[in-house]
Formats: C-alpha cells, structure tokens, sequence
C-alpha cells in the first residue's frame, strides 16, 4: 500500500518538474528545483552518507529552494519546501488533528542534520557549514486533510503554491482537493507519456 502512494507522489513530483521546465513563467519562484521525494531518500540519516545516485540532481550555486516530501508513519506525506539560503526546512503539516507539530519534529530532525552534509558533499565544499538547519512545521493557513488517502494530493498542492508564490491557500477545500486528484492522476498519465 505505501509502495503504492509512493510511486504517485514521486510521479505528481515528476509533473511539477515537467511544469516547471515547461512553463517556467508560471513559478515566479526561479531559485528553486523540484526534486522529488526519492532526493530525500538518498540520505541515510545514519551516517550522513549519500546514495550512489545522488549526482543526478542538477542542484547549481543559484538554487536557493528545494521542493520535496518526507514519509511519515508509512502513509502520511510532508510536503517540504528547503531553503538552502536561510539554512531552513519548512514542512507543511496537512494532517495536524492526527500528527501535532511536535510529534513531525522528530522526522523532521534528521533531515535537518543531515541535509548540510550532503549539500557540502554535493559541491565539493569542505568549508561549507554543517550546522543543522532550523526547522519550522506549518500547520496553520490552510484547509487540513480529512481523508488521508488525500495526503500526498495536499503536500503536492501546497508545494506548487509556493513554487508559484500563492500565498493564500485557505481556497483550498476537501471538494476542491477531490477534483485535483482526479485532474492529477490524468494529468500524469498524459503528460508523462
């Protein structure tokens, strides 16, 4: 079941990249890359290693934001959004009735100790700070999820927002967010053909 979700929300991610490439007057946000949930993965929180595969990400000196998600719980989906410039990561919490702030802190945390690592590592940069990077969960400006089937929906939504600097997101509705998922999964099935 999780595998399952996973392979949609790395593919709604796919979309938004293809978007973002496709349409780049449409993400005012111009210092950020989307890169999917399968980037976070590539930590092993443990060692602060990196994967193999991490090279792939086309992550130049200009890049400030990084777009991604975080597996909570095996079915819960954090849409986060990296600022590699303020040494942040903000997550937005969708969910907050099921998952209070605290309790995502610890998810959250290892990333946030293990992100300078891998950023250093990717560039070659041994006088690069290794500092863990401030963490902010936000739970509050927008509608929560009812039904967690519409969790990675959510997370995916909220991060286009910011890509495309929508500030208001309490337009967002569980009726709204139904429609997005239908428009989503066909989205993805004719635009990544």
């Amino acid at each position: 079941y999780f595998f399952f979700l996973s392979q949609h929300i790395e593919a709604g991610f796919e979309l938004l990249k293809l978007r973002h490439i496709n349409n780049p007057d449409l993400f005012l946000n111009k210092t950020a890359l989307v890169v999917g949930v399968k980037f976070l993965e590539e930590i092993d929180k443990k060692s602060f290693q990196i994967g193999a595969g991490f090279d792939k990400y086309n992550i130049e000196k200009n890049i400030n934001f990084l777009y991604s998600a975080i597996a909570v719980a095996e079915k819960y989906w954090l849409g986060v959004v990296v600022n590699l410039e303020k040494r942040s990561i903000t997550t937005f919490n969708c969910a907050a009735m099921k998952f209070t702030d605290a309790s995502l802190v610890l998810y959250v945390n290892a990333y946030a100790m293990a992100l300078p690592f891998m950023i250093r590592n990717f560039f070659k940069d041994v006088s690069m700070d290794t500092s863990k990077f401030s963490i902010k969960i936000v739970s509050e400006g927008f509608p929560k999820v009812l039904k967690i089937e519409d969790i990675g929906v959510y997370a995916l939504k909220l991060i286009e927002c910011h890509a495309m600097r929508i500030v208001d997101m309490t337009k967002l509705s569980e009726e709204k967010i139904a429609i997005i998922r239908e428009k989503l999964a066909v989205d993805i099935f004719s635009e990544l053909q």
